[in-house]
């Protein structure tokens, strides 16, 4: 299998934090019925990455799922917006500094930014890590479409 390494910068915060979950789970194998095994950082990191990419991936089971909440609410449809413009703001960063941290065009960045037009997987996890990779829930959110705004099919 081929391979493709990256290197990833983080907050203190979320280094601290990954390590807690290094110490929790080299705790929990020491007492477990691993007690030779040990997990790293790289370890999180990949376990973490592997799980997002799973949820994306699967998005088609979420997606049936969500449409039926929708229908029961009232909603027939729906948008997956980003608040990346928010969290730049807070983080005090400019969208030049986000087109300097991940190589994305001025345009892109902008038309991602307010909520244009979604971005790809690549385009999303780049600016994600270049915002210290917040939280999803706050990163994503749905934009309900009431069902008295989407067209009716003819029958």
């Amino acid at each position: 299998m081929d391979k493709v390494q990256f290197t990833v910068e983080v907050t203190k915060e979320t280094a601290a934090s990954i390590q807690e979950i290094v110490n929790h789970q080299n705790m929990r194998l020491k007492f477990g019925s691993r007690k030779g095994d040990k997990i790293t950082e790289e370890d999180v990191i990949k376990a973490a990455l592997s799980d997002y990419l799973d949820l994306f991936n699967s998005s088609k089971n979420v997606k049936s799922l969500l449409s039926i909440i929708l229908e029961q609410e009232g909603f027939s449809s729906y948008h997956i917006k980003n608040r990346f413009k928010e969290i730049m703001k807070r983080k005090g960063l400019q969208q030049v500094d986000i087109v300097n941290m991940t190589g994305i065009s001025k345009t892109n960045i902008s038309q991602i930014f307010n909520n244009k037009y979604p971005p790809g997987l690549d385009l999303f996890f780049r600016i994600w890590v270049a915002l210290d990779c917040p939280p999803l829930n706050e990163v994503i959110y749905l934009d309900y479409i009431p069902e008295s705004a989407t067209p009716k099919e003819d029958d």
